[in-house]
């Protein structure tokens, strides 16, 4: 398509490594047109809406301006899952997956942990994954209600549910488990995981 190829070459003179601007391009198509890489392959030859470019541009412009793509379409996978993202939390990066995963190998080789905290929420992304593959409770802890609040609409998307502890805590429950009793939100000693997630941040 025409216009991913000029896409491509601005984000390339914006500096973006070609491989990452290629794929840049047709995200950013794909959000606009709501199509999955299947339908680009199938409809890609077919004209665009008559007000694409009107909309298109203005997303290539933002890239190129090196904002983040995630920020611009307003989620990013993980774990097999989108996650909102936006400005008031930062973007998963892929090699927070490993944590992801040693956490769940950590939960269900011992029996008796029940709960985890991820310390940090941004997203929501660690304490979720980790909820639905360990079937382990997840308290979130982060620094603003604002963190929280994106958290707590992931959760919305997923057989997951969130109770708010404190303003700046949360609990994510896996599927059928128990809510833990009330009380304080300070770290139970039967807690036996702390989370702590990698510097995360907007990858340019």
């Amino acid at each position: 398509n025409e216009r991913l190829v000029e896409a491509r070459e601005t984000f390339t003179k914006a500096g973006i490594r070609p491989d990452e601007a290629a794929i840049d391009a047709e995200v950013l198509a794909r959000h606009l047109l709501a199509w999955d890489r299947a339908a680009v392959l199938t409809h890609g030859p077919d004209p665009t809406p008559t007000d694409f470019d009107d909309r298109y541009h203005p997303l290539v412009a933002r890239r190129a301006a090196r904002e983040p793509v995630a920020y611009i379409v307003g989620h990013k996978e993980f774990w097999g899952l989108e996650f909102e993202v936006n400005t008031d939390v930062l973007i998963p990066r892929p090699e927070t997956e490993i944590l992801v995963e040693e956490a769940i190998i950590w939960a269900r080789s011992h029996a008796n942990c029940r709960r985890v905290i991820d310390v940090g929420t941004g997203c929501g992304c660690i304490a979720i994954a980790v909820a639905l593959a360990s079937w382990t409770m997840v308290s979130c802890s982060a620094w603003s209600r604002r963190f929280l609040s994106v958290t707590s609409r992931a959760a919305a998307n997923t057989p997951c549910r969130v109770r708010s502890r404190s303003p700046n805590a949360e609990t994510v429950r896996p599927p059928m488990a128990r809510w833990p009793a009330s009380g304080s939100s300070r770290i139970p000693s039967r807690w036996r995981s702390v989370l702590l997630p990698l510097p995360e941040g907007p990858a340019t």
